[in-house]
């Protein structure tokens, strides 16, 4: 019977009772996982932690040495998310950039996520196509009725993350995808509802109980810029080695930002704050 196997209760405040799970204080501990698809569960850990695993298969007793966890990063080409992008990076992780081709997806934005990959020296990467995801702006008014939306904010989808995570640990799960890293900052948090500690610590007791693989593979969604302002990200990005020059921030789709708009507002302010040549 599904949902049989696991027992006893989940309480959502296990994750912080083990510090080695708390993804806001600790990240790329030394536990490696087989990425081998039909590999059994009889796995042995050596004497030393940092040694690697045993990894039985029938009768083939083989030996990984230091397996990369691996990470799908949620990429959009903006500033944030090429961030964490290099982020993840840096962390010595198998990245698998994931971009969603939602309505109106500007082609800069498209051409962004590829050529930060390319830099970055990522060679494959997943593709979600969910036409029917429109900002509230763009969703014709005769499937609107709800007068509350009028006061949403510009750029504002409802439900996104939660559509967004749920597709991304779909694919996690299918590739034993430890993390999956999301670029959302301070300022998010303080603008969506889907996008505060307490929206991601209870997304990740979900997948705690939603995810038949869990036990093994212990997926669990990640937010290295959450406590950080636009000024801090970029700060951080200029260590990381982030392309800033390659990122695309408009909301609109053209060859140049057209300058006006939030996102792009917010992109100057933050490099004339950070002191960083925009890119």
């Amino acid at each position: 019977m599904r949902g049989a196997h696991r027992s006893g209760k989940v309480h959502c405040s296990s994750r912080n009772q083990d510090p080695q799970r708390d993804h806001y204080q600790r990240f790329g501990g030394s536990r490696y996982i087989n990425l081998r698809a039909g590999c059994d569960n009889d796995i042995e850990p050596d004497s030393d932690p940092d040694a690697g695993f045993h990894v039985r298969r029938g009768l083939c007793h083989r030996r990984l040495w230091r397996t990369a966890l691996r990470a799908i990063v949620l990429l959009s080409g903006g500033l944030d998310s090429a961030v964490a992008l290099y982020w993840a990076k840096a962390q010595g992780w198998d990245l698998l950039p994931l971009e969603f081709e939602y309505y109106l997806r500007p082609g800069r934005e498209r051409r962004a996520c590829r050529d930060l990959c390319d830099r970055a020296g990522i060679r494959n990467g997943i593709f979600v196509p969910i036409p029917f995801l429109r900002e509230v702006a763009d969703t014709p008014g005769t499937e609107i009725d709800n007068p509350a939306l009028v006061r949403a904010p510009q750029g504002y989808v409802p439900l996104r993350n939660l559509i967004f995570y749920a597709l991304a640990a779909y694919h996690a799960e299918l590739v034993a995808a430890r993390y999956i890293v999301g670029g959302h900052n301070r300022t998010d948090c303080e603008s969506f509802p889907d996008a505060g500690s307490e929206f991601w610590n209870l997304f990740n007791c979900l997948l705690h109980t939603a995810m038949w693989s869990h036990p093994q593979v212990q997926t669990e969604i990640v937010h290295p810029l959450i406590g950080l302002g636009k000024v801090e990200v970029l700060r951080l990005g200029m260590e990381l080695g982030v392309p800033f020059e390659l990122t695309w921030s408009c909301y609109h789709d053209a060859e140049y930002p057209c300058g006006a708009c939030e996102s792009c507002i917010e992109r100057v302010q933050a490099f004339a704050e950070s002191g960083i040549l925009p890119g």
